[in-house]
C-alpha cells in the first residue's frame, strides 16, 4: 500500500514538474542568473532541475543505508525493509534520471550534487552519516530512527 501512495506522489510531481517545463518552454524566459549547464532556463525551472538532482542524490544515498543494512542488520524485519527501500528508490532514480534527460536534454551528472552541499546534510534536511551508522552500537534501532 505504501508503494500505491509513493508512486502516485511520485506521479503527481512528474506530471507537475513536466507541466512547469511545457509553460516555461512556451514562455521562453531567460533569468540573467542562468549558469551555463542551464542555458535558456528560468529561476522556476532551476529550482526543478535542482530539486530533481537533490532527489537524486537522496535517493542514491538511501541506497547505500539499505545496502549497509543488509550487512549489519540484526533483525530479518529490518533486511528485508532495506531490501524494498533498494528496490523502490532504484526504481525512483531511473524515473527522475529519464524525467530530467527528457525536460532538460541532459543527464544527471554523477557528481551534480557534491557542488550542492547535499553531502553536508543541506537542503532536503540531514539524513544520517555512513560512518555513524556503521559504528552505532544498536545499528537496527539508529537505522529505523534515521529512515523515519
Amino acid at each position: 500500500m505504501l508503494n500505491k501512495s509513493v508512486n502516485s506522489g511520485l506521479l503527481g510531481l512528474l506530471a507537475a514538474l513536466s507541466l512547469n517545463h511545457s509553460v516555461q518552454a512556451q514562455q521562453n524566459q531567460q533569468s540573467p542568473f542562468t549558469r551555463a549547464s542551464e542555458t535558456n532556463t528560468s529561476p522556476q525551472q532551476q529550482g526543478d532541475q535542482h530539486f530533481v538532482k537533490m532527489m537524486v542524490h537522496h535517493d542514491q544515498k538511501t541506497i547505500k543505508i539499505a545496502d549497509l543494512a543488509l550487512q549489519k542488520a540484526k533483525n530479518p524485519q529490518i533486511k528485508v525493509l532495506a531490501t524494498q527501500i533498494k528496490t523502490d528508490q532504484t526504481k525512483e532514480i531511473e524515473q527522475l534520471q529519464a524525467l530530467y534527460k527528457q525536460l532538460y536534454r541532459t543527464e544527471v551528472t554523477a557528481n551534480a550534487m557534491n557542488c550542492m552541499g547535499m553531502g553536508q546534510g543541506q537542503g532536503m534536511g540531514k539524513m544520517m552519516s555512513l560512518e555513524s551508522l556503521q559504528n552505532s552500537p544498536n545499528f537496527d534501532q539508529e537505522f529505523l530512527q534515521g529512515m523515519i
